[in-house]
């Protein structure tokens, strides 16, 4: 049985990103869609933003597929966050079959979580709600992006999930910004001389990768 080693994904270095053999999608949702849309904006005070990912399809909804032919499925997921302007204050594990918290950690901006079933459990392709975290904001002015990686005081965490599927590296993993690049962040622009509670000038979507 090939066993899920915490934090592989933290061999991950490379600054460059490399061209997508498979085409994932990971996104934030706070209002309860299941999308990543013009209408998703962090919350203010407390609030909850969902994540999704969706190991059988890209961005703009066509297929992904694994380049060396296996399935796309999941036994573990890891994640790395940037919020500015607002805390992650708690995560809550939606996948019953990952009941094995992989790690956590909180550093200035970054947090990151992984949950994995501990090779026990493989989740077929498909679209799941991977978690859902409580958020405490002061101000409107907020973001919280998907972060390729971040290098922790511990070590080096990427985000992504474990699969089936070999991966570019051989290694089992696929890698936001290596083995696909579709993320979808949530972002707040305010004015800090109008009131942050009830004015918004708009909403910035885009993929979202950590340097």
């Amino acid at each position: 049985m090939r066993n899920w080693l915490p934090l592989c994904f933290a061999c991950f270095t490379a600054a460059v990103i490399a061209a997508p053999v498979q085409a994932q999608y990971i996104y934030l949702d706070v209002d309860g869609d299941q999308k990543c849309t013009s209408l998703d904006f962090p919350p203010l005070e407390t609030g909850h933003i969902d994540v999704w990912l969706d190991t059988a399809h890209n961005g703009d909804g066509e297929p992904a597929t694994c380049a060396t032919g296996e399935d796309l499925s999941m036994d573990a997921y890891e994640l790395v966050f940037n919020a500015v302007e607002i805390s992650i204050i708690a995560w809550a594990n939606l996948r019953p079959e990952f009941p094995q918290l992989v790690g956590i950690a909180s550093e200035g901006n970054h947090f990151y979580v992984g949950f994995s079933s501990g090779g026990t459990t493989f989740l077929p392709p498909g679209l799941y709600k991977l978690g859902s975290m409580t958020t405490s904001s002061s101000n409107g002015c907020s973001v919280i992006q998907i972060m390729t990686s971040f290098a922790f005081l511990d070590g080096k965490r990427s985000t992504g999930f474990q699969s089936q599927c070999l991966g570019a590296d051989g290694d089992y993993a696929e890698r936001l910004g290596e083995e696909f690049a579709d993320a979808c962040g949530i972002n707040r622009i305010c004015d800090g001389a109008e009131d942050q509670h009830s004015t918004t000038w708009g909403k910035i979507k885009q993929q979202y990768l950590g340097k």
